[in-house]
């Protein structure tokens, strides 16, 4: 686990594109896809890719989508060996929102992965 919460050296095999997926109450709430340097390479990404779905540890109520602490290495050493893109969102917390809020939220960002990831990847 990392020591220092502004370390971001363990994203180091990856390029971080982030993204808004959906707005409330004009505040934008947004996720991260992580695709391993080596696709990148390529120039582009050719086929379907293993995805994998990441939310972020901290009980609803603490960290965010790239906070390093709660980022766990096995979940970036697997997705770089299978050349998996990472997609990891941010949502509403508690006590300042609702559990219905926070679902919501997850649920809009399961349809924008769904609806907008492919055309995002591919641009």
């Amino acid at each position: 686990m990392a020591s220092n919460p502004d370390d971001y050296s363990q994203y180091d095999l990856f390029e971080i594109f982030d993204c808004t997926y959906k707005v409330v109450s004009g505040h934008s709430i947004g996720c991260s896809v992580l695709v391993p340097k080596t696709l990148l390479a390529k120039m582009k990404l050719v086929g379907p890719r293993p995805l994998m779905m990441r939310f972020h540890a901290g009980g609803w109520i603490a960290a965010s989508r790239l906070f390093p602490n709660y980022f766990s290495p096995w979940q970036l050493a697997l997705a770089a060996r299978h050349s998996a893109l990472i997609v990891t969102p941010d949502y509403r917390m508690l006590p300042e929102s609702s559990l219905d809020e926070l679902m919501e939220d997850i649920e809009d960002f399961w349809n924008w992965v769904q609806t907008e990831l492919p055309g995002f990847v591919r641009n």
